[in-house]
Order: C-alpha cells, then sequence, then structure tokens
C-alpha cells in the first residue's frame, strides 16, 4: 500500500474522488470522520486499501478505499467490516483513529454489518 499518504491526503483525495455525491456532502458536513485503519483485503475486493467513517447529519457511509496496482486508488460504498483483515501498524492511517477496538474485534474475528448503499 502506499505509505507516503497521511489523513489530510487522504481525505482530501477521497473529496475528490468519492463514490457519491451524499458522501462528497458529507466530507464536507463538518460532522466527524473516523479512519478505521488498513484492511487486507478490503470487502468485496482482493485490493489493500484502508476503511473510511464519513458521518452526515443522517447516515453513515462506510466507504473503502483501495490500492489497485493496475487502477491506482478508487473508492466504493462497504455495507460490512471483515475485522480480521485489519492490518494495523505504526503509520497513523493503517493503525487508524481508533485502534483499540480495531484489534479488539479483529482478535475477535468479527464480521460487522454496517451502513447500507444508496
Amino acid at each position: 500500500m502506499l505509505n507516503h499518504f497521511d489523513k489530510n491526503e487522504l481525505l482530501n483525495w477521497l473529496d475528490h474522488n468519492s463514490p457519491s455525491r451524499s458522501v462528497q456532502r458529507a466530507l464536507s458536513s463538518g460532522y466527524p470522520i473516523t479512519i478505521l485503519g488498513g484492511f487486507n483485503p478490503l470487502p468485496n475486493s482482493n485490493s489493500p486499501g484502508w476503511i473510511v467513517l464519513v458521518i452526515s447529519k443522517s447516515r453513515e457511509y462506510y466507504v473503502a478505499v483501495a490500492v489497485d496496482m493496475f487502477r491506482g486508488l478508487r473508492s466504493y460504498l462497504i455495507d460490512y467490516i471483515d475485522w480480521a483483515s485489519y492490518t494495523g501498524g505504526t503509520h497513523p492511517l493503517y493503525k487508524g483513529d481508533i485502534p483499540g477496538h480495531a484489534e479488539e474485534h479483529k482478535n475477535l474475528g468479527t464480521i460487522e454489518r454496517v451502513g447500507q448503499y444508496e
């Protein structure tokens, strides 16, 4: 995965490449945005990347940002998180904003249903 990205660069990229206009509006709404961390593989993908929780006034969007070596970065909405694929690490993007929560779920092997597609 990319090591030179930081949280601001990832969120800036996501703002310009969000999977929907609703997510793009939520990104600029001022509500909290949480990086859940690095995952390998991401849900519905064979690629590694990050999961970002974007909150709006009425919804939560779980957005995967996949690193595909042939297509580059791409974003899409997900409806589950397989915590067993959480990679963690020392880099803030891989560790995420809530590493204790992520490690606990990884150790339990939790598969969590989240959000809904638009």
